[in-house]
């Protein structure tokens, strides 16, 4: 099982893309985070202006760890971290003006991000109770037990997939947040030049790419543990 080719033909494109768009991420953001903004404005500064400018007038800036970059509607909090928030790049620009986008469809109730946003807890837990159960259902009915290890695998499976959910549901949160962020940003007269969109865009365009990764990764591991509970119970019968 550990070595199932299975496994790599099925969910091996999705890990390659991942990893692509890690590095394409990772790789915009450095190149942008190189270049000042016509502005000279901080993450923390922009979000700032555009929270003032979008009449978002509950929302509280935070601080947070590098890489954690969010917007949490629980309590309305924009939380940037030092690379973002405390930086003048055009990265900073387009990180800060992406969380007033999901600050924005908080504000108008997107429906979306309520799912997401109540889904989240639940697809925590069903990722790792649907793994643990589908691979426990798969030993028992490997071991002789196929009346009891496959149900529970099947079950796993079900659990496994609601839990995968959020990755589906993420997809027109992030792309949605990102057109909001560059539509902000233009009204707000905050991009001074043309060089400051393309690079706006470059960030937001490879960020986006890592939920895409996300989604298709998930999908491709409930369709292979699919497949091997069908294989299993055609043996069965």
């Amino acid at each position: 099982m550990l070595f199932d080719p299975l496994y790599f033909v099925l969910v091996g494109p999705a890990m390659l893309l991942a990893m692509y768009a890690n590095s394409r991420v990772k790789g915009a953001f450095a190149r942008w985070h190189q270049v000042a903004n016509g502005r000279r404005l901080t993450g923390e500064q922009v979000a700032l202006a555009l929270i003032k400018s979008s009449g978002l007038r509950d929302v509280r800036l935070t601080s947070t760890a590098p890489d954690n970059d969010h917007y949490d509607p629980r309590d309305r909090s924009l939380a940037l971290s030092p690379a973002v928030g405390n930086v003048s790049s055009v990265a900073a620009m387009a990180v800060a003006a992406h969380e007033i986008g999901h600050a924005l469809q908080d504000s108008e109730a997107f429906a979306p991000l309520r799912m997401r946003t109540a889904y989240v807890p639940v697809s925590n837990y069903g990722s790792q109770l649907g793994t643990y159960m589908i691979i426990g259902g798969m030993l028992l009915a490997g071991f002789g037990s196929e009346s009891l290890g496959l149900p529970v695998a099947w079950l796993g499976l079900a659990v496994f997939a609601l839990g995968s959910v959020v990755s589906l549901v993420t997809l027109p949160v992030e792309f949605d947040a990102s057109r909001r962020a560059l539509a902000v940003l233009a009204n707000s007269g905050l991009i001074a030049k043309d060089e400051e969109q393309a690079g706006v865009k470059a960030v937001l365009n490879a960020a986006a790419l890592t939920y895409v990764a996300a989604a298709g990764a998930a999908i491709a591991t409930v369709t292979y543990y699919g497949f091997r509970l069908m294989r299993m119970y055609g043996r069965r019968e």
